[in-house]
Order: structure tokens, then C-alpha cells, then sequence
């Protein structure tokens, strides 16, 4: 009867994912642990998954809160339990197109962070690391395949090999009183700069601007063929990621450089086409060849679709920046500070930014100590208004800020000279 009652009532909790704990004995204790990230962020959600060793048992389950900690009730005293922390949902969060940009650089000079970087590096989870890891991280960005695994965790009491295989250290945990660790390391596949919100406690990370894709706005007549030419306006972009609805559009062919990238670059599925793009060399502006279905402008049928990948890109720092596209330079009437150009630059830089009306700006130099070093103030016209600034300037090459100030608002960039 007792074996009867633990089944129907592990059934009755299984679909909230919180089962068998009503089946506490006389005899019965808990048991506590803790699933932390490399960075020491509680990972919440996660199905923490107890069994006992001859499985005459229905398994345990509970979840863990916000700081990533789970108690498990009604266990036998003496009896020894495997612990099994799961958490199979949340595959994109952390996980981007600088990811990608990570991967690829450090598979190819073998250089990682941490081992727990080279954990989340093999997406594939076979305990090595391989150009297939890269493909799998692409083919997932892209839209292509999903990840093979959202979050592995690893007992914290085993420190990860330098080389691969990695499968030295367990993802379960076999439980004695003698023993009473129950401590994890949580590791969220595919997020090699642990940018994963692993709970609700954590703040997203910093935006540090807009970079355009700018286009020109067109009329387009049902039946014609079109050449359409996006430039990315964002010196020092190393990685970017953007989805294009097509809307009415047929898409003929995507091109950089003259070179196609419906074979490899880009994926194209439901009249929606999503770019992953690293390195420096990747190419600024790209053409797309469509033809239109029905009259209209360019700007009711294209638009970025933010609900397929969030588009964004990231410089070689890995400070990310929100892509907008834009038609003719409409800024929706937005004050806005874009990247100097050329940037690095070796004599001479222009600083660009726009003014929704007419104002008073003054743009600030500063070097990584804070000390100013040049100041301009001018007033300004509505628009896009430009200020050159020269390496004399500066006398140093380096890393700078530069800050403008126009009215109530205000923006900072970075850049280098050379």
C-alpha cells in the first residue's frame, strides 16, 4: 500500500516538476546544495534530480531558487542517493554571435579563460574540442539547428583538465552523509564570456550605442529586379548578427564583394534571412538582389526581424551595440554619437553624430586616466554634423573616450589611434 501511495503521488507532482516530496519518513532527513556558475551567480530553475542506488524508488525532484541553492526532503538516513542537477530550457541565453567570435579565436591558438570556458566551448559534448564545436555554434546563431544541450553541471570538487577530454569531472553527484557535499559548477553551453542571465538577480549587459545599416530608400514597381546595397556603418565591428524580413520581396541572391552568401554566411528560411558574421575582414556592406512582388517603397517591405535573432554586433573589445536599420539617414529623429571613422586612424579621424534640432555640443577627449585632452564646442545644426580631429591633437597613440554633450543628452565612444 505505502509503494502504492509514493507512486500516485510522484504522478500527481510530476508535471510541476516538483515530485515525491510528500513521502517523508519518520527516519527521513534533507539534504542541501548549491548550483553556482564559474563566476559564483546561483543558477535558478534548474531541476535538481535524485535517485537512490538500487532504484526501488521513484525519483526526487526539486528546483533551484535565484541563489541557485535546492534542499531535498525525506531521505533515508544512511542510505546512499545519485544527485543529478538538469536544466534542458533557455538555450540563447548568453549566447551570441560574440561567442562565436570567442570560439573561433580560441580554438585555433588553444587559449581559453578558464576550463570551465572550454566546457561551454565544446557544444557538441564530446569532451573534445574541434572545428565541428564552430559549425554547430554557427549552424545555432544562424537558426539552423538548435544547441544539443542548454546547461551542463559539473561537481565543484573536480577541477576541469587544461586539455581536452574533459569528461574527467562528473555531472552527477553520488551522495553519503559521510560525504555531504552537494556542490555544482553550472555551465551554460555555447556562452564562452558567461554573459548568461542565470537568474533573476542579474543585470543585462551594457549597450554602448547604435550601429547603423544604412540603406537608400527606393520605389519599387511588381515585376522589376532590384539591387539593394546595405552598408554597416561601424568601424571595428569584429562580429555581427541581424535577421531581414524580406516582407513582399523575392530574394534572388545575397552578395559581398561579388561573392554569393546563400552558400555559406547567411540562412534563409520563411522569406526571413539571418547573418552571423566574424572577424574584422568580414565584409562592411553587403547587396541584396530581390525582386518585388507588389508596388511599394522600400521601407514598408524591409525590415529587421528582431523576433528570429536579436541584432547586434560587438567590436574587438567585446562591447556590444544595438543594429538599427536605418533608410537615407532617418534617425527617427534621435540624438545619437556614431563610431569615429577611420577608427584605428593614424593622422586624421571624424567624429559624426546627430542632432534632432539645432544645439549647442561639446565633444571631450579623454585618456584612460580621465585627463582631458582636447575639447570642442560649436553649435550645431539638425542633422548629421562632423568634427575632425587630428593625432597632433593627442600626441599619443592609444585607447580613448570621447564624449558629447547637446542639451540634457549625452554619449561616449572609444577609440584608437594608432
Amino acid at each position: 500500500m505505502a509503494r502504492m501511495i509514493l507512486i500516485l503521488l510522484s504522478i500527481l507532482y510530476m508535471g510541476s516538476g516538483i515530485y515525491g516530496q510528500e513521502t517523508i519518513r519518520a527516519d527521513a532527513e534533507s539534504i542541501s546544495g548549491v548550483l553556482l556558475t564559474d563566476f559564483g551567480e546561483g543558477v535558478e530553475g534548474a531541476k535538481v534530480i535524485l535517485t537512490d542506488a538500487d532504484g526501488s524508488l521513484l525519483p526526487l525532484v526539486v528546483t533551484s531558487n535565484n541563489l541557485g541553492q535546492f534542499t531535498i526532503d525525506g531521505l533515508s538516513k544512511g542510505s546512499t542517493f545519485q544527485v543529478e542537477p538538469q536544466k534542458i530550457d533557455d538555450h540563447g541565453n548568453g549566447v551570441d554571435i560574440w561567442d562565436l567570435y570567442q570560439l573561433s579565436a580560441a580554438i585555433g591558438s588553444s587559449r581559453f579563460d578558464s576550463p570551465y570556458q572550454k566546457f561551454a566551448a565544446d557544444i557538441d559534448g564530446d569532451d573534445l574540442l574541434s572545428e565541428k564545436d564552430i559549425i554547430s555554434l554557427k549552424n545555432y546563431i544562424l537558426g539552423i539547428n538548435p544547441l544539443p544541450l542548454s546547461w551542463r553541471f559539473y561537481e565543484s570538487n573536480c577541477l576541469p583538465p587544461l586539455m581536452a577530454p574533459f569528461g574527467i569531472c562528473s555531472q552527477s553527484i553520488v551522495y553519503d552523509e559521510r560525504e555531504p557535499s552537494l556542490s555544482f559548477v553550472g555551465v551554460k553551453v555555447g556562452d564562452l564570456n558567461n554573459s548568461v542571465l542565470a537568474n533573476r538577480s542579474q543585470i543585462s549587459e551594457h549597450v554602448y550605442g547604435q550601429i547603423m545599416l544604412n540603406t537608400a530608400a527606393q520605389e519599387l514597381i511588381a515585376g522589376q529586379e532590384y539591387t539593394i546595397d546595405i552598408l554597416l556603418d561601424g568601424e571595428g565591428v569584429v562580429a555581427r548578427q541581424f535577421s531581414l524580413d524580406m516582407g513582399s520581396l523575392e530574394l534572388l541572391d545575397v552578395l559581398a564583394s561579388g561573392v554569393s552568401l546563400l552558400e555559406g554566411g547567411v540562412y534563409q528560411k520563411n522569406n526571413v534571412v539571418t547573418f552571423a558574421q566574424i572577424g574584422r575582414q568580414a565584409a562592411q556592406s553587403f547587396t541584396l538582389k530581390v525582386r518585388a512582388t507588389i508596388p511599394a517603397n522600400l521601407t514598408e517591405v524591409l525590415s529587421l526581424a528582431t523576433d528570429v535573432s536579436s541584432a547586434k554586433a560587438y567590436d574587438s573589445e567585446g562591447e556590444l551595440y544595438d543594429l538599427k536599420l536605418v533608410f537615407d539617414g532617418d534617425f527617427d529623429e534621435h540624438f545619437m554619437l556614431f563610431q569615429n571613422n577611420p577608427n584605428p586612424f593614424e593622422e586624421v579621424t571624424n567624429i559624426r553624430f546627430y542632432l534632432p534640432e539645432p544645439n549647442f555640443a561639446t565633444l571631450t577627449i579623454f585618456d584612460l586616466n580621465g585627463q582631458r585632452l582636447k575639447t570642442v564646442q560649436t553649435y550645431c545644426q539638425n542633422g548629421m554634423n562632423r568634427i575632425p580631429i587630428l593625432k597632433s591633437d593627442l600626441n599619443l597613440t592609444g585607447i580613448y573616450f570621447y564624449k558629447l554633450v547637446a542639451g540634457s543628452q549625452t554619449a561616449i565612444r572609444k577609440m584608437l589611434v594608432q
